[in-house]
């Protein structure tokens, strides 16, 4: 089961003991709890710093910086890091208590700022020679079309607005990767002109901002899926979101070239992140609620129905117990019958022409008969009894039966 901390009570929890007695209390090693805090940018105690603290040498925590933006303020320690199914998470979500309502510390327009800050300068690219990622291997494929022998099959990149598309991405990509985040596209050779594949996303912390680097609209033909491109003007928007908390926004060329405008759509990608994520943090919360408030009226409807299963069960069993009295009752009679039956033939024996060894035989018969009848005699009186016993425990409904 893995472990839940902020990223402050990890903090707190590093800078108070050393790594691998933390590490030993978490149940990972200290290699494991340093790459998460690395991850999280938490900073960690550096080697000596424990020694130098026992010795009375000054030695100082290294402050907490802010989060990136679009970065979970989450962090799980151990556990299975692919289990994304848990069988009894109903249950820990009825248990558990709903989310506070989030809270962050810095206010969107001060991250704005530490944004642009953080972005710096951003050059745009003019060739492909530190082409990278999934930018190189876009040109991989476009070596392979310059040598097929199909007329057909020839490079997209060589120039027109794919090139400068593709440039434009690629500064991107430069820009991003130093600042720790991945821009991400289709990169099959089949189907990269489908207008489906035609997205790019970039990993920003624990978001995923999507956008869209084409022409304006009027200037793209689509014919069987396969779009054909006009012109060299180009157009960056961001993927339209149902939420009003996630404004549609875009750059174009008329507004500037979007190579000069490069740190501006890099801040924007980042700071479109944390919206992402704060509003992800409120939905969550969202979802709690109207996930246990679904459970409870589950469990409510559970239980009506198990007592009613329960009621008519013992309206069952009563209703039984009735039909099998009502049997004995007359079982009883029958018997009573019988033996009253024989005992008449036996004071009338001499008026029949009957031996007395056969009349007996037959009162052997008869009143074995009887006894079998007679549920005092066999026994199914206390089969009765011992149910009556059972039903009074389970508090049948006696007052209720038909």
């Amino acid at each position: 089961m893995p472990k839940a901390f902020s990223r402050q009570e990890l903090y707190d929890l590093v800078w108070s003991q050393p790594m691998r007695t933390v590490a030993a209390s978490v149940g990972v090693s200290d290699v494991a709890l340093a790459k998460a805090c690395r991850k999280a940018n938490i900073p960690v105690p550096a080697r000596g710093y424990w020694a130098k603290k026992a010795n009375g040498k000054a030695s100082h925590a290294a402050s907490l910086p802010m989060r990136f933006p679009g970065a979970s303020d989450k962090i799980e320690i151990g556990g299975n890091p692919h289990r994304y199914w848990n069988p009894s998470w109903k249950q820990e979500l009825a248990e558990a208590e709903i989310p506070p309502i989030p809270f962050f510390e810095e206010e969107m327009d001060a991250l704005s700022d530490r944004v642009r800050r953080l972005v710096g300068k951003a050059s745009a690219e003019r060739d492909f020679s530190r082409a990278f990622g999934d930018v190189a291997k876009l040109l991989a494929h476009d070596e392979e079309r310059r040598n097929s022998r199909w007329s057909i099959d020839k490079p997209k990149y060589d120039g027109g607005i794919e090139r400068r598309r593709l440039l434009i991405l690629l500064s991107l990509s430069h820009k991003l990767h130093a600042l720790g985040c991945k821009l991400s596209m289709h990169t099959s050779k089949y189907g990269v002109d489908l207008f489906e594949n035609r997205g790019v996303a970039v990993s920003v912390g624990s978001q995923l901002v999507r956008f869209t680097l084409e022409p304006p609209s009027g200037r793209v033909a689509k014919r069987n899926g396969t779009v054909t491109r006009e012109g060299t003007c180009l157009r960056l928007e961001f993927e339209s979101s149902h939420s009003s908390a996630l404004e549609t926004r875009y750059w174009d060329d008329a507004e500037g070239k979007l190579e000069g405008r490069l740190c501006e759509i890099i801040a924007a990608i980042l700071i479109r992140s944390e919206t992402q994520y704060r509003h992800a943090m409120h939905r969550h919360r969202e979802w709690v609620i109207e996930q246990k408030e679904q459970l409870r009226i589950e469990e409510e409807k559970r239980i009506a129905e198990a007592e009613q299963k329960a009621r008519e069960r013992r309206l069952r069993q009563e209703r039984e117990r009735v039909a099998r009295l009502m049997s004995q009752a007359a079982a009883l009679r029958k018997a009573e019958t019988i033996r009253s039956y024989v005992e008449a033939v036996r004071l009338r024996a001499l008026e029949m022409p009957t031996e007395s060894a056969t009349l007996n035989s037959w009162a052997v018969w008869a009143l074995a008969e009887a006894d079998r009848i007679d549920p005092v005699t066999s026994g199914a009186i206390f089969q009765s009894l011992s149910d009556s016993i059972q039903a009074e425990s389970d508090g049948v409904e006696t007052d209720d039966r038909d």
